[in-house]
């Protein structure tokens, strides 16, 4: 039997206003990564799907305070309690 884990996604600028929420608390299978944590995210708020499966992404990625270049990018397994942080970065110049 497959064990159930609670994420909580934290959202920051543009993806907490398109989501209306500061942080999600998400169900999932345990072991499950970012990839299939974003698609639970884009089926709850589909507007998410233009940021978040972007080819021009840019938002900072984060599981429990470590970037997730540092981990396994978008394959990062999360487990019980992970804290998911989505914060866009902003270019200009």
């Amino acid at each position: 039997m497959e064990r159930v884990v609670k994420i909580t996604v934290c959202l920051f600028g543009s993806l907490r206003t398109v989501a209306g929420l500061s942080s999600i608390l998400i169900e999932e299978e345990e072991g499950t990564n970012i990839q299939n944590l974003f698609v639970e995210l884009c089926k709850m708020y589909p507007e998410l799907s233009k940021t978040l499966f972007s080819k021009h992404r840019t938002d900072l990625i984060l599981v429990n305070g470590v970037e997730i270049g540092n981990l396994d990018g978008l394959f990062t397994c999360l487990s019980i309690d992970s804290t998911v942080t989505l914060l866009p970065v902003v270019h200009g110049g």
